[in-house]
C-alpha cells in the first residue's frame, strides 16, 4: 500500500431525503456550518442502512468509536458479502435484513466500503496518548484479541509515532485519536459517531462524570478539525445494551449543536450550563439540587427523553423511589426505547444500595400497565440478584423458570443465586439441566461447571456421577491446578468400584 501522511431507531425515513443539499454543492464544515443531513441510528447495521438511504458518499469515513466494526470474512461468505455490497451500490438495503446478524458485530464498514460509499477509512480511538506511539506489534495484538485476525490481515500495518495505517479486510484504515485526526484539504467525510466512544473515554478517568461538558470538549476538539461533512450519523447503542441509557442524551445533543453550530462559539447556552451544574450536582451527592435544575430543563424542554431520564437518576439516588418511576415514564412516553432504560435505573439502584427506591421504580402501577408479568417478574429477580438478596431473586426467577424452562442464560442466573444460599441439592439440578440445554456451550464457555457437579455430587454422595463430572472436567480443562488432587480423587472413586 502506498504510504499516506497521517490523515486522517429503524430505517430512515426516505421523505428526510428532501432536507437535503443537491448534489454540487460544496460540502459544509462540520461545526463551523449548520448541517442537516444527520442520521440516529440504534445499531451498526441501522447506521449503515441510513448511509445507503441518504445516499451519502464521500472521500473518508471518519469512524468515532472505540470498535473497528470491520471483519476479515471467511472465503466461504466472500460471494455473500461481494453480492450484498452490490445491492448496497444500487440502494437495495433489504439485503441488511438478510445478513444482519452476520454484520452486526463486525463487517458493516467492509460493505460500506465495498459499496463505494468511502474510498478509505478514520477509525478515531478514545485513546490518551497517540495511537501509533508504541511498536505496532502491540496495536496488533489489541485486535487479536478483539477479532480473529490472523497475520497475514494485519501484514501491512505500520505505525509511524502518531498513527496506524494499512489496510484490514482490504480496507484502507488510520486508526488515530481525535487529537491527531487529519483529513486532506480537498476531502470530504461521512463522520460517524458511535455512543460507545464516550464509554471509551469513561474507562480512562473512572472518577470522572460522563456528563454534558465531557461531550462538549469533545465536538469543540472535532470543530477545530474543519472536516468538509457529506453526513453524520449517530449509533445510540443502547437499546441493544452496549451504551448505558444515562448517556443515550448525547444523541440528541450532537444533533441539536451540528445543525446550529454556533452554540459552541463562546458562552454555552444556558440549557447546556445548566445541564453541566445538574451532572456536577449529582456527581457531589446534592440530589435536591439535581432533581432542581432537572425540574426546570424538563419545563423548558418538555419533549427531552433524555433529561427526563437524568431527573429520574438524581430523584433515584435521592430516596424518591416514586418521584423516579413517574420521570422513567415520561421519558419512556416520549421515547419508547427507553423501556429497557428503566430497568437498567433498577439495577443501578440495587447496586448502589437504593433498594426502596428501585422497588417503587418497579412496583410502579403504570409499568404494570405496559408489561407482562413474567418479565416483570424477571426484571424484580435480577434486581434483587443485584442488590444480592439472593432468596427473594429465586422467589421471582423460580417463577419465571416456570415459563422459560429452555432459557440457558436465566439458568446460570438461577445457579448463582442457589450457590449464594448454599443450596446443593438446587445447584445440582441446575447444572444437569443446563448440560440437558446445550453441553456444547459448557464445554466451550464453563467447563468449570463439570468441577462444581462432581463435588457437588461428592458431598451428596452420588460418587459414580462425582467421578463421571471430575474427568470430564480434566478432559476439557487437562492443566487445572487442582488437577492432581483431582486425579487422586477419581482414581479412589474407581477403587470403590464407583
Amino acid at each position: 500500500m502506498k504510504k499516506r501522511p497521517c490523515v486522517g431507531a429503524a430505517a430512515i425515513a426516505l421523505s428526510a431525503l428532501l432536507l437535503f443539499a443537491g448534489c454540487g454543492k460544496k460540502s459544509p464544515i462540520l461545526l463551523q456550518d449548520s448541517i442537516d443531513r444527520i442520521t440516529k441510528s440504534e445499531t451498526n447495521v441501522e447506521v449503515l442502512r441510513s448511509w445507503v438511504m441518504t445516499g451519502a458518499k464521500a472521500d473518508v469515513l471518519i469512524h468515532i468509536d472505540t470498535s473497528d466494526d470491520m471483519r476479515v470474512f471467511p472465503p466461504s461468505y466472500a460471494e455473500t458479502m461481494k453480492n450484498s455490497a452490490d445491492h448496497l451500490r444500487r440502494g437495495n438495503v433489504a439485503v441488511l435484513d438478510q445478513i444482519a446478524g452476520l454484520v452486526e458485530s463486525g463487517g458493516t464498514i467492509n460493505l460500506g466500503y465495498g459499496a463505494g460509499l468511502y474510498k478509505r477509512v478514520i477509525w478515531v480511538l478514545p485513546a490518551t496518548v497517540p495511537v501509533g506511539g508504541s511498536p505496532v506489534e502491540t496495536f496488533k495484538k489489541i485486535l487479536y484479541q478483539k477479532r480473529p485476525y490472523t497475520k497475514a490481515d494485519l501484514a501491512d500495518l505500520t505505525a509511524d509515532g502518531t498513527c496506524v495505517q494499512g489496510t484490514i479486510g482490504g480496507v484502507p484504515v488510520t486508526v488515530t485519536r481525535l487529537e491527531d485526526l487529519r483529513i486532506g484539504p480537498e476531502e470530504t467525510a461521512i463522520v460517524d459517531i458511535d455512543l460507545a466512544f464516550f464509554l471509551g473515554l469513561k474507562s480512562q478517568d473512572p472518577d470522572g462524570r460522563m456528563g454534558t461538558r465531557v461531550l462538549i470538549d469533545m465536538l469543540r476538539a472535532l470543530k477545530r478539525k474543519q472536516i468538509a461533512t457529506a453526513q453524520v450519523s449517530i449509533n445510540l447503542a443502547s437499546v441493544g445494551g452496549a451504551v448505558p441509557y444515562d448517556i443515550r442524551f448525547f444523541g440528541g445533543v450532537i444533533g441539536e449543536i451540528v445543525s446550529n453550530p454556533g452554540m459552541l462559539d463562546g458562552a454555552l447556552p444556558q440549557k447546556y450550563e445548566m445541564m453541566i451544574e445538574a451532572e456536577d450536582a449529582l456527581m457531589a451527592g446534592r440530589f435536591d439540587r439535581a432533581t432542581a435544575l432537572y425540574n426546570h430543563l424538563t419545563e423548558r424542554s418538555p419533549n427531552e427523553a433524555g433529561l427526563f431520564f437524568a431527573r429520574a437518576v438524581s430523584q433515584g439516588f435521592g430516596g424518591d423511589g416514586e418521584g423516579a418511576a413517574a420521570s422513567l415514564m415520561k421519558a419512556y412516553d416520549l421515547d419508547t426505547s427507553y423501556m429497557m432504560g428503566i430497568f437498567q435505573m433498577a439495577r443501578v439502584l440495587a447496586a448502589s444500595g437504593k433498594i426502596e427506591a428501585g422497588k417503587a421504580v418497579l412496583e410502579s402501577p403504570a409499568l404494570k400497565k405496559l408489561v407482562a408479568e413474567e418479565e416483570l417478574d424477571y426484571q424484580k429477580g435480577i434486581f434483587f440478584f443485584t442488590a444480592k438478596d439472593f432468596r427473594e431473586a429465586l422467589v421471582y426467577l423460580e417463577l419465571v423458570e416456570q415459563k422459560r424452562s429452555g432459557d440457558f442464560a436465566l439458568g446460570t442466573v438461577m445457579y448463582q443465586a442457589y450457590r449464594e444460599t448454599g443450596n446443593t441439592t438446587s445447584r445440582i439440578t441446575t447444572i444437569e439441566k443446563l448440560l440437558r440445554l446445550d453441553e456444547a456451550r459448557v464445554q466451550k464457555d464453563m467447563p468449570w461447571m463439570y468441577r462444581e457437579l462432581g463435588l457437588l455430587c461428592e458431598e451428596m454422595n452420588m460418587l459414580g456421577r462425582a467421578r463421571e463430572a471430575l474427568e470430564t472436567y480434566l478432559r476439557y480443562v487437562p492443566d487445572a491446578p487442582e488437577a492432581g488432587q483431582y486425579t487422586k480423587k477419581i482414581n479412589e472413586l474407581k477403587a470403590k468400584g464407583f
